[in-house]
């Protein structure tokens, strides 16, 4: 799993923050917001903190426009790992949220280094 990236995932979530796939990129040396890699990693740090504190840690990244919320892999990896995700948008809003208030409430309780 890639260290650096799963740090700075977790700065942005103790600032209450989100990040775009393409900040995200810029911000971590991968070439960009398409990278394979990029979500390859995205994917290891939500299984590592899904094991490790039972939420998604990447709930923290999402699109810059439109919806503003995270990519369908973030949903297709949620089933994978077991969690019910409904199929409707109403019903992925709802689960993105509440990952995202997991992820905000726990580093919220200074569960990690400073701020960004």
């Amino acid at each position: 799993m890639n260290q650096s990236l799963y740090k700075h995932l977790q700065k942005v979530a103790a600032a209450g923050q989100t990040i775009s796939y393409k900040d995200l990129a810029k911000k971590t040396g991968y070439s960009g917001p398409r990278d394979k890699k990029l979500h390859e990693d995205l994917g290891e740090c939500s299984e590592q903190s899904l094991q490790q504190n039972r939420f998604l840690l990447s709930s923290v990244v999402v699109h810059k426009s439109g919806q503003m919320g995270p990519g369908e892999g973030f949903y297709w990896l949620a089933r994978h790992l077991g969690l019910k995700v409904g199929k409707s948008m109403f019903n992925k809003t709802r689960f993105f949220q509440h990952q995202l208030d997991l992820v905000y409430v726990y580093y919220y309780k200074g569960n990690l280094p400073a701020p960004l």
